[in-house]
């Protein structure tokens, strides 16, 4: 107001002109000031306008609405502020294999010698252990992420049946006479060793606020051992017996994807479903038995693989987001082509035709753990 008083005292009536001109001059300078005088006083007193407030940000979980940039997927690969950006998983499986074409008797009436009407007695199945465990990196250029993960899983079973009062069992088409051979009683002992090597490169992106996807490809490597070893016995008769093996290794592309879908409080549920075309070399396929023997080798095929998985997990930074530490149980599925070729070479010898192949099951938990740093 000092500066108001000032000016005022200051102004003058210039001669010459009526007291209403003067008047209505003096009025209009007064408005002026009073206009100006109101402005300083509201930029210097008022409240500065709010900004929004910042949001919570922790990538690889849900986003707030302003932080997704229009026509661009935000980067989801649980980011940590040191400086490896590496991180390793581990897992513990318990898988159930079985096989298709692992039939290995029916029932006989000894009178008759007709089928009785009984199940087939098929090859025990079991669930078995095993494990994975995982190397990768998060790469600063597009938010890349590498991996490698290698599977380790091994079964055996066996099964013997003794035939009751009045029966026989009559062996199917493990043994070269085309299921001529019967018997009192049988076992078999069935093997199988699982090993499995994945590369890997993805990159994790957010479809929405609460979906995270993650694309990948890359390459497997496989290695894929089994036999079936089948001793049927018969009074009178020395014991029958069908020796199985199958070797084979296994390389080619991989592709699929996982998606994520984001609870809250650090859990999820997650899904994966990924396929593979591999070139696979069947080192040594072979059957023996009496008097009898037969195998391919070198035996060159492609062969398709499909793995799928639904879980739930839970996952949380800590130490200032310097690390992150996630845990998934999960239910996999996986099929492998036409991998019984032990029944397929078996069936050549029989009727001089080859046979399609049967397939590879695998299912079961999967527990995994996983350590960013």
């Amino acid at each position: 107001m000092n500066g108001c008083h000032t000016l005022l005292m200051c102004m003058c009536i210039k001669p010459g002109k009526s007291m209403n001109a003067n008047f209505n001059q003096l009025i209009g300078s007064a408005a002026m000031i009073f206009a100006m005088s109101s402005t300083t006083f509201a930029q210097t007193n008022s409240c500065p306008p709010k900004k929004p407030a910042p949001c919570c940000y922790e990538q690889g979980y849900g986003l707030c609405d302003d932080k997704i940039p229009p026509a661009y997927n935000g980067a989801a690969r649980f980011d940590v502020q040191c400086a490896w950006d590496f991180f390793m998983t581990g897992s513990f499986i318990y898988w159930h294999a079985d096989q298709e074409g692992m039939d290995l008797a029916y029932p006989e009436d000894l009178g008759t010698g007709y089928p009785l009407n009984d199940q087939i007695e098929i090859q025990k199945f079991e669930f078995k252990p095993g494990f994975k465990v995982g190397l990768g990196m998060n790469f600063e250029y597009d938010n890349w992420v590498g991996a490698l993960e290698y599977t380790w899983f091994r079964q055996q079973t066996q099964t013997s049946k003794t035939a009751p009062s009045g029966r026989h069992w009559q062996m199917t088409d493990w043994y070269a006479t085309g299921g001529g051979i019967i018997a009192t009683s049988f076992d078999s002992k069935w093997r199988t060793h699982f090993d499995v090597l994945d590369a890997t490169m993805s990159r994790p992106y957010y479809q929405s606020r609460k979906i995270t996807i993650t694309p990948f490809g890359g390459m497997r490597a496989a290695w894929i051992r089994q036999s079936l070893y089948i001793k049927a016995i018969y009074p009178a008769e020395h014991p029958w017996i069908s020796d199985n093996h199958s070797h084979c290794w296994s390389a080619g592309p991989r592709a699929g994807l996982q998606a994520h879908w984001l609870l809250g409080a650090g859990f999820r549920m997650e899904g994966d479903f990924s396929g593979s075309l591999l070139f696979t070399r069947f080192t040594e396929v072979s059957h023996k038995e009496y008097r009898c023997s037969l195998k391919y080798r070198d035996y060159n095929s492609l062969r398709p693989m499909t793995d799928m998985s639904v879980g739930l997990g839970w996952g949380s930074y800590f130490d200032h987001q310097n690390y992150h530490l996630d845990f998934l149980a999960a239910y996999d599925f996986n099929v492998m082509w036409g991998q019984n070729m032990m029944r397929s070479l078996v069936g050549t010898l029989n009727d001089g035709t080859t046979s399609e192949a049967a397939n590879l099951h695998l299912q079961g938990l999967t527990a995994t753990a996983r350590f960013d740093f």
